[in-house]
This record gives C-alpha cells, sequence and structure tokens, in this order.
C-alpha cells in the first residue's frame, strides 16, 4: 500500500474485502525522508490522509495483479498524468507494468521529480526532471535504463 509519505507491506487476514493497514497484518512500515513524497503509483494518486490508496498485488509467482479486477497486468500505458518520460526512447514502452513518481523538494515550490518504469522482465528506465513551481519536465533528462533483479 503506497501512502504519500510511507509505504506498507501488508498480508491480508480476510479473503475478502478491500486491503486496510488497520485490519490486515503490516509486515513492513517504511517512512520515506522529510521532504520526499511518492507521488504517482501505476497512476493512482497517494494521499496520507485517504483510506483509497494505491495497492500493487502480488501473485505467489510475483506478477503484479490489479487490485480492483484481480487480473494480472500484462502492460500499463498512458501513465502519470502528462508526467511521463515523453519525449524520452524508453525501451518499455508498452511493457511496463509498474511506474511510480517520487518528488524530492528543495523548498515548497521547487524539486526534483523521478518516475520510475518497471517491465515484467525486470527492464527499468528511471527519468529527472526538475520543477518550477511544481511542474516537471520530464522530455529531456534520462537517467539510466537497465534490468533489475525480481
Amino acid at each position: 500500500m503506497f501512502k504519500k509519505t510511507r509505504y506498507l507491506i501488508l498480508q491480508k487476514t480476510a479473503m475478502s474485502g478491500s486491503w486496510n493497514e488497520s485490519t490486515d497484518t503490516v509486515l513492513k512500515r517504511v517512512v520515506l525522508p522529510m521532504k520526499v513524497m511518492l507521488d504517482y503509483v501505476n497512476n493512482g494518486s497517494t494521499s496520507d490522509t485517504l483510506a483509497s490508496t494505491p495497492t500493487l498485488v502480488f501473485t505467489s509467482s510475483g506478477r503484479i495483479k490489479n487490485s480492483a479486477t484481480n487480473l494480472v497486468i500484462s502492460s500499463l500505458t498512458g501513465l502519470g498524468g502528462g508526467m511521463s518520460c515523453a519525449d524520452v526512447s524508453s525501451p518499455i514502452n508498452g511493457k511496463r507494468v509498474f511506474f511510480a513518481i517520487l518528488r524530492s523538494m528543495i523548498n515548497d515550490n521547487d524539486g526534483i521529480y523521478y518516475r520510475i518504469e518497471i517491465a515484467e522482465s525486470g527492464e527499468y528506465v528511471v527519468c529527472s526532471a526538475t520543477s518550477s513551481a511544481g511542474v516537471p519536465n520530464f522530455s529531456l533528462n534520462t537517467e539510466g535504463h537497465g534490468y533489475i533483479e525480481l
């Protein structure tokens, strides 16, 4: 479960119902450093106050499922509300199953945004963008891409 300033790894205590940090078993709770925020996960915006937050559900083989439909996610496209690596030649376009946008604020208005995209194969792309008045532009800065162990 992803919140604006933290994320949790939960174990379901009942076979039905939505994920809930109050009723499900919390296996791990991680608080992000001060001035670092998680803004989006798989096109769901995060909040520390709302009960409905982005949740990733994994199959027993480690694949990501849609928490609403319970179907395995084969690809994600058109994500991030315009905050995409649009002009960057991403090798995982059409294959991504996870993406997140992290924000590290320098002051109340300016910061650095990071967009992380991961494909089911473990291939990833990270784009970064500076912002002015809270508006990032990911079109020019690609930090790198490669593979991670899943």
